[in-house]
Order: C-alpha cells, then structure tokens, then sequence
C-alpha cells in the first residue's frame, strides 16, 4: 500500500507543494537531491495520505520526523 506524502512550502506569493506517491519514491528524492525543497524551508503543512504530521518547522526537521515514522536511515 502507497503513502501519498505532501508537503507545503511558505513562498513569497502561494505555497508551493510537494507531492511524492510512495515512501520509497520520497526516499529516492532525498538520497538523489532532486525535488526536494531546500533544507531550511519553512513547511506550511505536512501530511501522509490524509494524516497531518508537521507544520511551521524547517523541512529538515520535518524529513527528520519523516524517516522516523518510515523507519528510514
């Protein structure tokens, strides 16, 4: 079964969002540096599925909780 894992992002004039379809996908971007916002951006929301997880923290912190609820490295 799929994690749908979504991420908002503050920005200057919307909020630009993440969207990865897996876990293995979202682990795959952060390994490889690619769609990922930039460490110290602030996360407006996060969620996996329709499960709300973090919000107003960097998105470092937020991977941080991230691998712990994946049991990720």
């Amino acid at each position: 079964m799929n994690k749908v894992i979504t991420i908002f992002i503050k920005g200057e004039t919307y909020n630009p969002m993440y969207k990865w379809n897996s876990v293995e996908e979202f682990n795959e971007a952060l390994k490889s540096n690619t769609n990922i916002p930039a460490q110290n951006s602030i996360v407006v929301e996060a969620y996996v599925d329709d499960n709300f997880i973090d919000a107003g923290n960097t998105f470092d912190i937020t991977v941080q909780k991230l691998k712990l609820i994946f049991g990720l490295e």
